[in-house]
């Protein structure tokens, strides 16, 4: 059990020791990209259904240029099946890709992705980790990542509680730094 635990925390810091947010080359690159993701996050909120397959489109370009938030919002779009046929397995990757970039709303999801099984295998002690990441950061989650911190908690041993909280320490070692 060590070594995979070792071995996922390895593979944890290497992806976020790698992931960096891109830097737009101007910025009239800048503000295609947020105005992309703007027009995203406004159509994704209100369900409008003709749209959305464009929209998606356009934040597939954003996320190509390691827009945080473009990811979590395909996430979003395929974790509700808005624009796009609803895969959740999708839906975890987008997250994913997002939580990498340090974007705390995404590393929420994640932990709740892990917690249920839902997009991915269910493991406790990866969402413990997320949703402690997911809390270091003030978000519109933040609280809602403190008790799914506390619910899962309450499911693990002493001992599988203490290997979350070594992963997580290491995580946030990496992540602190990148702010």
């Amino acid at each position: 059990m060590q070594v995979k635990y070792g071995v996922l925390a390895a593979a944890l810091l290497a992806a976020i020791a790698t992931t960096a947010p891109a830097e737009d080359k101007d910025a009239e690159q800048g503000n295609t990209l947020e105005s992309m993701i703007s027009q995203g996050r406004e159509l994704l909120s209100s369900g409008n259904q003709e749209q959305m397959q464009r929209v998606v489109s356009e934040l597939q370009q954003a996320a190509k240029a390691h827009s945080a938030e473009a990811q979590r919002l395909l996430g979003e779009a395929y974790s509700k099946g808005l624009g796009v046929e609803k895969n959740l397995t999708r839906a975890f990757e987008h997250y994913a890709d997002a939580a990498r970039q340090l974007d705390p709303v995404a590393q929420y999801e994640v932990a709740k992705a892990y917690f249920t099984g839902q997009g991915t295998d269910a493991n406790m002690i990866s969402a413990y980790m997320w949703a402690t990441l997911s809390q270091l950061k003030e978000s519109s989650v933040k609280e809602q990542a403190v008790k799914l911190r506390d619910d899962i908690s309450k499911l693990l041993t002493p001992e599988q509680i203490e290997k979350a909280r070594m992963l997580s320490d290491q995580l946030q070692q990496i992540y602190l730094k990148t702010q």
